[in-house]
C-alpha cells in the first residue's frame, strides 16, 4: 500500500529521472536481527520491479552500529553517521535512487549520496515514503 501510494507520486511528477538502479538504505547486521527485516529494502523490491531496474541491496553496509538517528537530535545526526557506512566498487551506474522509509533531517540520505558520489555515481535522488519540509540534500 505504502509503496504504491509513492510510486503514485513518484510518476505523477513530470521531472522525474528513473536512475539506473535502487539502492534501500542498509540497516546494521545487529539492528536487522533486532528488527527482523530491512524496512527500506521491503519498500524498494516493489518499487525496482515497477521501474524494471536493479535492487543494489549489497553495495553499502552499514559498518558501524550506531545510535538510532530517531533518538538523536537534528545536530547530532551527521556526526552520528560518519564512517557508517561502506561502499563496495560500484557497477558503472551514474544515477542511483536511495530508499527509505522516513527523511527527517536528511542525514543517513546525505552520507550514503557522499558514498556514492565518492564512487563516481553522478546523480543521487532520494525517495521516501515521508519527509519533513526542511530538508538539505548534498
Amino acid at each position: 500500500m505504502l509503496t504504491q501510494l509513492l510510486i503514485s507520486a513518484l510518476t505523477s511528477k513530470k521531472s522525474l529521472v528513473i536512475p539506473d538502479v535502487i539502492l534501500p538504505v542498509p540497516l546494521h547486521p545487529k539492528r536487522l536481527r533486532q528488527r527482523g527485516f530491512n524496512q527500506s529494502k521491503e519498500l524498494a523490491k516493489p518499487i525496482a520491479r515497477y521501474f524494471n531496474k536493479p535492487l543494489a541491496t549489497n553495495w553499502i553496509k552499514r559498518v558501524e552500529h550506531t545510535t538510532s538517528q530517531t533518538h538523536l537530535p537534528a545536530n547530532l545526526r551527521q556526526i552520528n553517521l560518519q564512517q557508517a557506512f561502506k561502499c563496495k566498487k560500484l557497477k558503472p551506474y551514474q544515477s542511483v535512487a536511495i530508499i527509505d522509509d522516513v527523511v527527517t533531517t536528511g542525514s543517513t540520505a546525505n552520507t550514503i549520496a557522499n558514498v556514492l558520489k565518492n564512487q563516481g555515481v553522478k546523480h543521487v535522488q532520494v525517495w521516501a515514503i515521508a519527509a519533513t519540509d526542511a530538508l538539505d540534500f548534498c
